[in-house]
């Protein structure tokens, strides 16, 4: 599902959650990463992530540059991993207009 986000002024910041469901008999461990398909580099690289999971920090940065740390998820389980995606306040007027599409990958791996 899409992870839409209305424009951002500098400052602001939206929340989005995404739910990772193991359907497995093993636990898993995953991990996301975002990657640009469209738009304006300035503004991919001036926008920022806080990813978190029930309230632990697994990433704070760059969205560019976002790896978070693996989020254990136990076989028949959920983990909503919460992204806090904003523009920092100091981000200036030449962004304005600016968009960028971007895709959030989450790869799982079983846990050793």
């Amino acid at each position: 599902a899409a992870l839409s986000i209305d424009p951002l002024a500098p400052g602001e910041s939206v929340v989005r959650d995404l739910t990772v469901r193991n359907t497995g008999a093993l636990p898993l461990d995953a991990v996301t990463t975002a990657a640009k398909k469209a738009g304006y580099t300035d503004l991919w690289n001036a926008l920022t992530c806080v990813a978190s999971v029930d309230g632990t920090v697994v990433y704070e940065g760059s969205l560019a540059a976002m790896t978070t740390r693996p989020v254990r998820v136990a076989a028949g389980q959920t983990a909503t991993i919460r992204y806090a995606v904003g523009l920092p306040a100091s981000a200036g007027n030449d962004l304005q207009g600016d968009y960028v599409r971007a895709s959030l990958y989450v790869d799982a791996q079983q846990a050793h």
